[in-house]
This record gives C-alpha cells, structure tokens and sequence, in this order.
C-alpha cells in the first residue's frame, strides 16, 4: 500500500516537474518575443519616420518634370542660343530652337553636334540649385526630428538613358537618434522619360537635313512606330519638325534653315 502512495507521489512530481518546466520555456520565449518585437518595432518607427532616398526623390520629381518639359518645349535647350520666332498654323508665334542652320543656299550646318549630351548640358545645369536645396531641406527635417548627422555632398549628375532621367548624387550621409543609427552612401533616382530616344530621333534627323537636306519621316516612321514626326514648311527655306513619342506623349519641336 506504501508503494503505491510512493509511487503516486512520484508520479505527481513528474507530472509538476513538466508542467513548471514548459510554464518556464513558454514565460522565457514570450520574453524573447516581446523584447524582439520591441527592438523591431523601435528600429522599424526610427527607419520609416523618414527615409532620405524618397525624401529626395519626391522633393526633386516636380522640378526635374518643368525642366525635362522646357527643354522638349525649348527643343533642346531650356534658353536656346539660335531661336526663330516663328507661326505653325492656327498656333501663335512661337520661339524654336534651330539646330541646323545657315543663312546661304546651301545644306544647313548642325548646331549641336550632339542633342543628347546637350539637353543633359541643360538638365544639369537648371537642376543644380533643385539638387542642393532638396539635400539641404532633408538634413533640416532630420535635425527637426532629432537626429545627430554627418554629411557630405560634392555634386550631382543628370544622364539620359533608354526610357528614364537617372539623378546621381555625390554625396553620403548618416544619421543617428538614440540606438538607432543609419547611413545612405548611395543616392541614384530615376525619373520616366523618353527624352533619350526622342533625341537620337532628332540628331538623325538633323544629320539627314544637313547631309541631304532631306529625311524621309515616312520611312522612319513605318520602321519606328512608337514615333510620329510631322514636318512644316514656313517661308525663307524654314522647316519646323516635331517629334511624338507615342507612349509617353512627350514632344520635341525644332526648326532647320536652309537647303538646296
């Protein structure tokens, strides 16, 4: 009878041996659970509450819009140094760009001996102030929100590639607030264009016109159909091109003077 009390009461032992056992495993992994949270939590409220790279990104989007369309308006030249004031039509006068031109009767002579490094020319230099303000409004909101930092900003550099404005900047920052610390060494944002193709459209053309004073739109256009060029002829051997991305909209007028 003994034995089996004794044997009872060891089985009993077991049994809360167990249980305080897994009551210990299930408190030290809810603890684990909780402080993993926190720190997550805590790094995650320190990284959203701003992030540089979309703070820049935004902040540039609407000025790099007004000059990637003063200079598709400008015709490669946001303030064009050869400028027509010339009529298309029902429009009313307008200045356009000549990229090719001569005053003799003879094939014209190229301006720009390339529109594509020439509107980055432009896009470079009239985002210059847009770049610097933006990194410096950034580093004001990141010390209104209480963060130590250390920054450095040399330059930046506007490309055109297919489909797209790539921004570069030269520069890195870090920041730090409490336990949280962060560093940017890589700023690159990119904004949709078809200002890259459109230019290789638009030096094919003034190459054609000052090497045979003639293109066949129409022929570059079958071969090409995301493009229509249209051409318009206005006294004193001008012609005025524009030039339509289909799937972004975008135009690209310009004007050519001379010919046989």
């Amino acid at each position: 009878m003994n034995l089996k009390r004794g044997s009872e009461n060891k089985k009993a032992q077991v049994t809360i041996f167990i249980i305080v056992a897994i009551l210990v495993i299930a408190i030290a992994v809810l603890i684990y659970f909780l402080l993993t949270n926190k720190s997550n939590l805590e790094s995650s409220s320190a990284s959203s509450e701003i992030n540089p790279t979309e703070y820049i990104s935004t902040c540039l989007e609407d000025s790099v819009g007004e000059r990637i369309e003063a200079v598709l308006l400008g015709g490669g030249s946001i303030e064009g140094d050869l400028v027509l004031n010339l009529k298309i039509e029902d429009e009313d006068h307008k200045n356009i760009t000549c990229l090719c031109y001569t005053e003799e009767e003879a094939f014209c002579e190229i301006q720009e001996p390339s529109i594509i490094k020439h509107m980055e020319n432009e896009l470079n230099n009239y985002l210059s102030s847009e770049t610097e303000y933006c990194f410096n409004h950034l580093l004001e909101n990141l010390e209104e929100k209480g963060y130590n930092q250390t920054e450095n900003y040399e330059n930046f550099e506007a490309d055109l590639i297919e489909g797209k404005l790539v921004v570069s900047f030269d520069a890195s920052l870090s920041y730090s607030k409490g336990e949280s610390s962060f560093i940017v060494d890589k700023m690159v944002f990119e904004y949709s264009t078809e200002l890259y193709g459109i230019g290789k459209v638009v030096q094919e053309i003034v190459e054609d016109e000052s090497e045979k004073g003639y293109f066949d739109r129409f022929d570059y256009m079958t071969n090409h159909p995301d493009y229509y060029i249209n051409r318009y002829k206005v006294p004193n051997s001008i012609k005025i091109y524009t030039v339509k991305n289909e799937n972004s909209n975008e135009e690209f007028r310009f004007a050519i003077k001379g010919g046989l």
